[in-house]
């Protein structure tokens, strides 16, 4: 009788530990608050919002259905620049590359959790999802970005910044949105490059304007 049982009792024991693995590997869902610092333009994708939740820390938020999408990113829209959280699966952590991905479970909103930072106000700014502004484009690079240390680590990836560029063309303001590398230097380096850039501001129906971008730092392997 023992050994007619002992078959029974293995699988259903490998039957157990095949569940607990699947429930493991599943992403659990979690709520994550953060700053409302960009909203897509074009109703494609999934992406409602990139939301930064600390310095150097990102997420972009996705819909978990097609349907969802326009709904939300209007409710995104509404809070641009303002605090909110999410509550969902982190399918992708942030790397080198990108911000982390973060899928909302299905009929999850996006909740409102405080104003915008006093020296982060989204008044009189646009951006390039208004038909009538032409976006601020890159002048001069006066200063280059000294990322030897970090081409000597190996660091590859991008830096993704926030930049408001006044409408006499300066850089207003800047903010990390998604760090590549801080131990090595490339983040510093690439935050001071920025800051010197100069720009042809941004136009609303032709006149300057105050314009916020995201500027992409990308460190290449050396050749």
């Amino acid at each position: 009788m023992l050994t007619r049982l002992l078959p029974s009792v293995l699988a259903a024991n490998l039957l157990w530990a095949a569940l607990q693995a699947v429930v493991l590997a599943e992403p659990h869902p979690e709520r994550v608050c953060g700053v409302v610092a960009f909203v897509p333009c074009q109703a494609t994708g999934l992406t409602v919002m990139t939301l930064l939740l600390k310095p150097g820390t990102s997420v972009d938020v996705q819909a978990a259905t097609d349907a969802e999408v326009e709904t939300l990113r209007s409710t995104a829209d509404g809070l641009f620049f303002q605090q909110a959280c999410v509550t969902g699966a982190m399918t992708v952590k942030q790397d080198r590359k990108g911000p982390g991905v973060l899928v909302l479970d299905v009929g999850a909103g996006i909740s409102t959790s405080g104003p915008a930072p006093e020296e982060w106000l989204p008044a009189d700014l646009h951006t390039q999802c208004e038909p009538d502004v032409v976006g601020a484009n890159v002048k001069g690079h006066p200063v280059q970005a000294n990322v030897g240390e970090a081409v000597v680590h190996g660091i590859q990836g991008n830096a993704i910044f926030q930049v408001i560029v006044a409408a006499d063309g300066s850089v207003e303001k800047l903010r990390l949105l998604k760090s590549l590398d801080e131990k090595h230097g490339a983040d510093r380096a690439a935050e001071k490059a920025i800051r010197a850039t100069t720009f042809e501001p941004a136009t609303k129906a032709g006149l300057p304007v105050r314009f916020m971008m995201l500027y992409v730092f990308q460190l290449l392997p050396p050749r």
